[in-house]
């Protein structure tokens, strides 16, 4: 859309964080946060524009701090990505129908409102600040081309029309249920954090800073030979081949320091990770490539 984006506020007193003036989350005593985004969130999707045929979304990028007072334990931070969906879709069609109901409003986002809560309305156009809401009617109608207005469009209520060359492949796919492993098949995810004052090996110019590690330079650090920029060897141990793939809480603001390469020592060669740029702390936008570590000890390189 074209409007800015919300103020993101967040009330201490009674622990709810806020979008605009639209309740978004909640956070306990106990530190519990509730994901609760309050009906008015409508408004704000409605002010997106309709133009295209995926479903509206808003991003909130947001960062978690603990303090240990007392000890002698750093804070802690990390980064927890929050998307909320809308649960209506708005898709333009030609069809057969009729208008049920006229009003002048100023804005589209008032008018597509406005259908959103009417029971009546299917379809909506707007235009000169005039909002007409429709009822689809194949029998007597008009041909009209208009917003339908598709409720229950969910993750798993919504279908994807495929158009291919093969029929094969062609037609409708339906989501019935979440994938299940095949029987027999273990599926197991294991996610590590390392910081820099774990088991950690630096070599070159690398530093640490408090719990991260610094790369002072030069500005222009890169190269199939260039050991001397510095190195990063984490030691592995894997009770069977595992393949890996890793995330980088970093700050990367320009394309000299957004890529780094990774490797496990003494085997095959050296893959380039582009982790995207961030001017402050946040988790790298791209995992890094897939590398696959031996059963056994072994060093991840950096």
């Amino acid at each position: 859309g074209t409007r800015s984006a919300p103020h993101w506020s967040f009330d201490t007193n009674w622990g709810v964080g806020l979008l605009g003036s639209h309740s978004i989350l909640e956070v306990q005593p106990d530190g519990a946060i509730s994901i609760a985004p309050g009906e008015s969130m409508a408004k704000l999707f409605d002010e997106i524009l309709a133009d295209n045929l995926q479903r509206k979304s808003i991003l909130l990028n947001c960062g978690i701090w603990g303090s240990f007072p007392g000890s002698d334990f750093p804070d802690l931070r990390t980064t927890m990505l929050i998307r909320i969906k809308d649960s209506m879709c708005w898709i333009s069609e030609t069809f057969q129908g009729k208008v049920i109901e006229e009003s002048t409003v100023l804005t589209e986002a008032v008018c597509r409102n406005k259908c959103r809560l009417s029971k009546r309305c299917s379809h909506f156009t707007w235009s000169q600040d005039k909002c007409k809401h429709y009822r689809v009617e194949n029998e007597g109608g008009s041909p009209v081309t208009a917003y339908a207005k598709v409720t229950g469009c969910t993750d798993m209520g919504t279908c994807l029309r495929l158009a291919h060359s093969e029929w094969v492949l062609a037609g409708d796919y339906c989501p019935i249920g979440f994938q299940a492993p095949p029987a027999g098949l273990e599926v197991s995810r294991e996610v590590t954090q390392i910081r820099a004052q774990d088991n950690v090996q630096m070599s070159g110019q690398l530093t640490t800073q408090g719990d991260y590690i610094l790369q002072p330079g030069p500005d222009v650090c890169y190269g199939a030979d260039q050991f001397t920029c510095g190195v990063l060897e984490f030691n592995l141990k894997c009770s069977k081949e595992t393949k890996l793939k890793f995330k980088a809480e970093m700050i990367g603001p320009d394309g000299a320091s957004d890529s780094m390469w990774v490797q496990i020592k003494g085997t095959g060669s050296r893959l380039a990770w582009h982790t995207g740029q961030t001017s402050d702390w946040g988790w790298s936008s791209a995992d890094s490539p897939e590398v696959t570590a031996p059963a056994g000890n072994s060093v991840m390189q950096f």
